[in-house]
């Protein structure tokens, strides 16, 4: 995400500028019936196609005759997203907060203007609480009422409280 947002977390509002995702259980997931039948289960509708549509879209975007032959899938991922890190490339695992402030040293980022957005709670909340950044739990099956952090049920929900803050 570029440019300053503010998100609302617990009755506060926080200035955004970064925006931290992770990949695994919150941005990719391929099966998309599996994606509409959580979704649907919350009150969205959203059905398999027009998820499919979506991603077609946006491959669509990037396989042009200029871009392919200049780039690699790589370089072509830094079109959607300001920097990516692998745990495994770094040797540095979450729920370390070394990999948080890893992030934020190479997105040239502050922590008190950044959110993490991951699906587990003791490796992504935890961990970027441990570097200073606040976190939101994707958890679409509702199953962390409990949790003392932010939860919202999809990237989805997420963009459209970030799209609605002044």
């Amino acid at each position: 995400m570029k440019g300053a947002a503010t998100l609302a977390l617990d009755g506060r509002g926080i200035e955004l500028d970064t925006v931290f995702l992770d990949a695994g259980g919150v941005l990719v997931n391929p099966n998309w019936d599996r994606v509409s039948g959580a979704l649907r289960a919350h009150g969205v509708t959203a059905a398999p196609a027009a998820l499919e549509a979506a991603e077609a879209l946006a491959k669509r975007d990037l396989d042009t005759a200029e871009l392919v032959p200049s780039t690699t899938d790589a370089g072509r991922g830094w079109l959607y997203f300001d920097l990516v890190l692998d745990s495994q490339l770094e040797k540095l695992e979450k729920p370390d907060p070394r990999f948080f402030a890893l992030a934020l040293e190479r997105s040239g980022s502050r922590a008190e203007r950044t959110v993490h957005v991951g699906d587990l709670y003791h490796v992504d909340v935890v961990g970027a609480r441990g570097a200073g950044v606040e976190a939101v739990l994707l958890d679409p099956a509702g199953l962390h009422a409990g949790a003392d952090c932010e939860r919202v049920p999809t990237l989805l929900s997420l963009a459209e409280r970030l799209r609605a803050s002044p």
